[in-house]
C-alpha cells in the first residue's frame, strides 16, 4: 500500500495516504477553483498549520484560483481547497521549474512566507523578472495581534526602509496607539499562540517525515535534523520548568529597578533565516562574548547586563550556561543575569537599553523609547530610531550614553509600518483566522467589496 502511495497516480496516492494516516491528510488532493489565467494567485509555503489553506478557500471564495505549490507531506496536510502542484525536483531545477509555471499560470500574485528561504528568494527573483506582484508574510513586527504582509519583502528587505531611513520630523504625532493592546493580554495571547505554533509544527513535520519518499529531493531551508528538533523541543519544557522560580524572581527584581540600570540582549533563534541572511555573520555566541567583555570594561559600576533567550531557543541552546561562562571570565558574574522565561515586553519597556542582532523587539523598544542598538540589519536601523553596531566604540559608548530614538520620528516609523506593513489577526489563533483571511485579502485587492466592508467591522 505504502509503494502504492509513493508511486501511483496523485490521486490514488493521496486517497491512500489518507486512508493510512487520516490525522495528517483530511483530504486528498483536489481540483481547482477555476484556471482563468487573470485570476491565479501562486501560494508557496505559508505559515505552518491551517491559515494558508484557510486563506487559499477564502481567496477561492473571493472568487480567484488560488494554486498552492506542495513541497512536502506538511504542505499537503495544510493544503485546504486549492488546486495543487507538486513539486519533487531538487533547488538547481526549481528556478526554470517555478519560472515555466508562471510563464504559463500568468498569477496575478505570488504569495508565500518569508522571502530568504533558498527556494522563495529564487521564485521572488523569478517573479520579478516575470512582472508578478510578489507579497511576503512574516511573523507579527508588533505582537500579538499583527501579522506582517508586504509588497516585495520583510524585514531588511522591506520597501518600507528606505522611506524609514528618509523620514522627516512630522508636524504631529499619531502612532502612539501604533502597536494597540494591553501588555498582560499580549503577554498571554503570544504565549498561547507560541504554543498552538508548537502543535502546527510538530504536526507539519511528521507529516513531512511519512511522506518523505514522495519528495525525496526535499530539503527544509533549517539546518536542524528532524531527530534533534525533537529531542531540543522534549527538553524545552524541562529547562523551563528548571529555571522558572529563579527566572520569576529576577523578573520581580528588574520590575522594580526604578533608576533604569539594566539593559537587555535579546537573543533569537539561531537557524532563522532572518538571521541568516541579514545577521552580518553575528551568532548568539560571538555577540555574548562581545557584549559581555564591552560591559564589563566600559559600563557603569551599578549597571546590569539581562540576556533574555528566545522561548523556541531553550531546549536548542544553552544560553544560560555560554553567559554565565563569559561573565565569570570576565569578573562581572554578579551583574549579569539570563532568562529564558517571562515576558520579553515587559522586560524591554522599562530597560535603559535594548542590544539585538535585528529582532523585531526593537520596533517595542522604539514605542517606548528605549535606546537600541542593531549588531545586523533591520527594518529599524535608519538616523533617529535605532544606534548600528560599528565596532567596539560605539558600543562601549552606548553603555555610557544610551542614545534613545526621536520621538517624533519613531512614532512616524512606527505609523508608517502600522499602515501599510501589518494585518490585524494571527497565523495561529482559530478564532482570529476568519478575520486574518478577510484582512489579508482587502490589503492584496482580492476582497469583493462587501467581504471588505465586513472586515472593516469585524476590526472596530
Amino acid at each position: 500500500m505504502l509503494s502504492y502511495f509513493l508511486s501511483g497516480r496523485e490521486e490514488g496516492r493521496g486517497r491512500m495516504f489518507a486512508w493510512l494516516h487520516p490525522l495528517l491528510l483530511r483530504a486528498a488532493d483536489g481540483a481547482g477553483a477555476g484556471d482563468a489565467r487573470s485570476s491565479v494567485v501562486l501560494m508557496l509555503q505559508g505559515p505552518v498549520g491551517p491559515f494558508f489553506g484557510a486563506l487559499a478557500d477564502e481567496i477561492a471564495a473571493a472568487g480567484f484560483s488560488p494554486l498552492r505549490i506542495i513541497f512536502n507531506g506538511g504542505d499537503r496536510l495544510f493544503a485546504g481547497r486549492a488546486r495543487r502542484v507538486h513539486y519533487r525536483g531538487g533547488c538547481e531545477q526549481w528556478g526554470a521549474w517555478i519560472r515555466a509555471l508562471m510563464a504559463r499560470e500568468r498569477p496575478r500574485a505570488l504569495l508565500l512566507m518569508g522571502d530568504t528561504r533558498p527556494l522563495h528568494a529564487e521564485a521572488i527573483r523569478q517573479a520579478r523578472g516575470l512582472g508578478v506582484p510578489v507579497w511576503v508574510f512574516e511573523e507579527g513586527y508588533v505582537r500579538a495581534g499583527y501579522v506582517t504582509l508586504e509588497r516585495g519583502g520583510v524585514n531588511a528587505n522591506s520597501p518600507l526602509r528606505e522611506r524609514l531611513a528618509s523620514l522627516a520630523v512630522p508636524a504631529s504625532s499619531p502612532a502612539a496607539q501604533a502597536a494597540g493592546g494591553r501588555a498582560p493580554e499580549n503577554a498571554r495571547r503570544c504565549a498561547d499562540e507560541l504554543w498552538r505554533m508548537v502543535l502546527y509544527a510538530a504536526l507539519y513535520h511528521l507529516a513531512a517525515a511519512v511522506a518523505r519518499p514522495a519528495y525525496p529531493r526535499h530539503r527544509r531551508h533549517r539546518a536542524r535534523s528532524l531527530g534533534w528538533e525533537a529531542f531540543a523541543w522534549l527538553r524545552n519544557p524541562v529547562r523551563k520548568a528548571l529555571f522558572r522560580r529563579h527566572d520569576a524572581r529576577t523578573m520581580r527584581c528588574l520590575a522594580q529597578d526604578r533608576a533604569k540600570t539594566y539593559f537587555v540582549v535579546a537573543l533569537q533563534v539561531a537557524d532563522d533565516q532572518q538571521i541568516r541572511a541579514h545577521g552580518r555573520g553575528w551568532a548568539a555566541e560571538g555577540l555574548i562574548e562581545t557584549v559581555i567583555d564591552s560591559f564589563a570594561q566600559a559600563a557603569r559600576p551599578q549597571d546590569i547586563l539581562v540576556f533574555k533567550g528566545h522561548p523556541f531557543e531553550r531546549g536548542h541552546f544553552d544560553g544560560r550556561r555560554i553567559v554565565a561562562a563569559r561573565a565569570a571570565r570576565a569578573g562581572v558574574s554578579e551583574r549579569v543575569s539570563y532568562l529564558d522565561d517571562g515576558a520579553a515586553g515587559d522586560l524591554v519597556r522599562a530597560a535603559r537599553g535594548l542590544l539585538t542582532i535585528n529582532s523585531t523587539l526593537g520596533l517595542l523598544a522604539l514605542r517606548h523609547g528605549v535606546p537600541v542598538m542593531a549588531f545586523g540589519d533591520a527594518l529599524y536601523s535608519a538616523p533617529g530610531l535605532a544606534c548600528r553596531y560599528d565596532r567596539g566604540a560605539s558600543l562601549d559608548a552606548f553603555w555610557r550614553s544610551p542614545l534613545g530614538p526621536d520621538r517624533q520620528i519613531a512614532d512616524a516609523a512606527l505609523a508608517l509600518i502600522r499602515s501599510e506593513a501589518l494585518v490585524e489577526g494571527s497565523f495561529y489563533a482559530p478564532s482570529a483566522r476568519a478575520r486574518t483571511c478577510a484582512n489579508t485579502l482587502r490589503r492584496l485587492g482580492l476582497a469583493p467589496a462587501a467581504q471588505s466592508g465586513r472586515a472593516l467591522a469585524g476590526a472596530r
